[in-house]
């Protein structure tokens, strides 16, 4: 009873502890640690199509997933219970990190106000066709796409 009121304790204290964390700013654009401070370019265009896609996991999430699934099931019951309980928590874990660590994300076919096309994949489902957007890019690599406002036009 003592292993089950522990791992139920620790369960919880996770899903409260990760959640809350991810939760510091509603609608707040993420920003990289190394992108503060750091000069970057940027250009405007327009948002001609958009398709719905799905960026995989890379395995990370369901690895990270499945060894705290397997630990966290490892202090219930006791023998075959024990065991059973291990591995439906390693499974468990796995699915949920899966879950966790794969995005719904957009497909972007770009126009470019210098007149050049570009086809750009971000996270989440905000952007439509139409939409005026600003793609800021350090080298080659985008770090971030945002809809251009009225006031944000300078």
């Amino acid at each position: 009873m003592r292993k089950l009121i522990f791992t139920f304790i620790v369960s919880l204290s996770l899903v409260i502890g990760l959640t809350g964390c991810s939760q510091l700013y509603n609608n707040t654009e993420e920003v990289s640690l190394e992108d503060a401070g750091v000069f970057m370019d940027y250009q405007t265009g327009t948002v001609i199509d958009v398709q719905y896609v799905r960026i995989r996991d890379t395995g990370v999430g369901a690895g990270i997933g499945g060894v705290l699934g397997g630990i966290l099931g490892s202090f219930v019951g006791e023998g075959k219970a024990n065991t059973l309980a291990t591995v439906l928590g390693a499974l468990g874990g796995a699915y949920v990190g899966y879950k966790a660590d794969t995005a719904n994300a957009q497909e972007l076919l770009v126009r470019m106000d210098d007149g050049t096309k570009a086809v750009i994949v971000v996270r989440g489902t905000e952007f439509k066709p139409g939409d005026k957007i600003r793609v800021v890019f350090r080298g080659d690599k985008v770090v971030r796409v945002a809809k251009v406002g009225s006031s944000a036009q300078r």
